[in-house]
């Protein structure tokens, strides 16, 4: 099995993971009966838990979890598949931080600095940073 991915839509309030579903010869020659999605809910890979697939048979190759996450926390996953003949070996280990992409910027605004002749450029941070005020100076040379 190859590495399963993020998917783009992971937030701090769920991770999604796919994976490819194995064709020939990747399963063995025998029809894929199942996918176990393994995670290990934040313990950094010293106990794995099923998600799905191993109770009962799941053809999926996508899994939103229903668990509660906790932001910033980093959660491992990994992947198998099995056949008539048994259970593969596990994928190897993604890791995924419960998080998303930052917030825009606000309130950019553009003054020229006197004393440089420099481009100053301010703006708010990213309302989950606090609003705190950010200022970079550009100089131009000409």
């Amino acid at each position: 099995m190859a590495t399963p991915t993020r998917d783009p839509l992971t937030t701090t309030k769920k991770i999604i993971v796919d994976w490819i579903a194995l064709n020939v010869p990747e399963n063995g020659y025998s029809t894929v009966e199942s996918y176990n999605l393994q995670w290990d809910r934040g313990t950094k890979g010293i106990t794995w838990y099923n998600l799905i697939g191993f109770d009962a048979d799941v053809l999926e190759t996508r899994y939103e979890t229903v668990h509660t996450l906790t932001a910033g926390t980093t959660y491992k996953f990994k992947v198998r598949a099995k056949n008539f003949f048994g259970w593969s070996e596990f994928s190897p280990i993604l890791d995924i931080k419960a998080a998303t992409w930052p917030e825009n910027t606000q309130s950019v605004t553009t003054t020229i600095d006197g004393s440089t002749g420099g481009v100053l450029v301010s703006w708010l941070a990213p309302y989950n940073n606090a609003q705190v005020l950010q200022r970079y100076e550009i100089l131009l040379y000409s």
